[in-house]
């Protein structure tokens, strides 16, 4: 019976109630378990820290035990910086850069490079305005209305974030797009930040996680391919075959209107959605495909399911203005608890659980 037990994962003396216990009572003997952190994470309410916790357990940047974090943590938090003198962006996070600079007066290896992800930073806006007042001192406000202002040594950490990630992926770089994903990274690290005491610790695991996510996961063919039309299609055909299952009606009024995928849901999957929620709903979402992290951007297609599902009264066969406007601005507000119902069922159709005895007997004799 204890054999069948453990193969099982059965706890009976588990009397752990909140990710963080979880997580600070791990040791060797007894190792962290992304599938009890899944367990403990839907059924409390977790606080935004301990959402960090999950993010860093799931996207398999935290060690098997709580002993083994610091250790772990220093090393990150060495490589990064070692890269940030090496590529002479020191004291970045001090200089105020107005939103239009010149490119050649970056001072680095790679200016073209700096002033894209700068300026696109700039223009990011409604997910930077959840990161809390951080103002470089000296600086001007630009304008009345110039917001960034308020958000300055943010941007520029971000943007040392995303310039790094640039220069160690030569062949990849960055591409607009990459100022959206890694904004929510920052928002939920920050939340460490009283455990920490140092925000350039909060950038370096924030880099970290950009990167776990960019180099571990398919979303990066997503951004390789993105100017090729046909092999962008190609990507998407897998969406396209499960709205005809899953939503046969609305997948018929897309095809029939002729509304190539382009033009509603490659941003959804290229941006894991940063652009269609509030930070408050995106990262629920975040949390649904980490728990995907190895299949996150099968999962993201069922999330599409679901978005579509949700408006789906409002696609219309004899409108191609109507559903073109219902897909692109798609109004979810406070609950998308239906978005994530419909994918989960969705999902567990296409992924019928494993019997009971199956399970046992490929356990027993692996």
């Amino acid at each position: 019976m204890e054999r069948i037990a453990s193969l099982l994962d059965i706890k009976t003396t588990d009397s752990t109630k909140t990710i963080l216990d979880y997580v600070e009572k791990s040791t060797i003997d007894n190792p962290i378990d992304s599938n009890t952190i899944k367990r403990l994470f839907k059924k409390n309410n977790n606080s935004l820290y301990e959402r960090f916790l999950t993010w860093l357990v799931l996207l398999e940047i935290y060690p098997c035990c709580s002993d083994q974090w610091l250790f772990h943590l220093g090393k990150i938090n060495s490589n990064y910086w070692s890269f940030v003198r090496d590529f002479g962006l020191t004291d970045w996070e001090k200089r105020s850069i107005p939103h239009h600079f010149p490119s050649e007066n970056y001072g680095l290896d790679n200016n073209p490079t700096m002033s894209l992800i700068h300026g696109d930073l700039v223009r990011t806006g409604r997910l930077l305005f959840c990161l809390g007042e951080k103002i470089i001192p000296g600086s001007q406000q630009e304008s009345d209305d110039d917001k960034i202002y308020f958000f300055q040594e943010h941007v520029r950490r971000l943007e040392r974030v995303l310039y790094v990630y640039a220069m160690v992926n030569p062949g990849f770089g960055y591409l607009q797009g990459f100022n959206e994903l890694v904004v929510p990274f920052y928002y939920v690290s920050l939340s460490s930040l009283s455990i920490y005491s140092d925000i350039n610790i909060i950038e370096a695991i924030t880099f970290q996680l950009f990167f776990q996510v960019m180099t571990k996961t398919r979303l990066n063919e997503f951004y390789t391919t993105q100017d090729k039309s046909s092999i962008i299609l190609h990507q998407l055909n897998p969406f396209i075959e499960l709205q005809k299952v899953h939503l046969p009606d609305q997948a018929r009024i897309i095809q029939d209107l002729n509304i190539h995928p382009i033009f509603y849901c490659l941003r959804w999957f290229t941006l894991l959605f940063a652009q269609e929620y509030e930070m408050e709903f995106l990262i629920q979402i975040w949390d649904v495909l980490f728990f995907h992290f190895n299949e996150m951007m099968e999962y993201a297609f069922y999330i599409g399911l679901g978005q579509i599902n949700y408006v789906k009264n409002a696609l219309d066969h004899k409108s191609y203005q109507k559903t073109i406007t219902s897909l692109q601005k798609l109004k979810i507000e406070g609950d998308i608890t239906p978005v994530l119902n419909f994918a989960q069922k969705c999902w567990n159709e296409d992924h019928p659980p494993e019997s009971f005895f199956s399970f046992l007997k490929r356990k027993l004799f692996s």
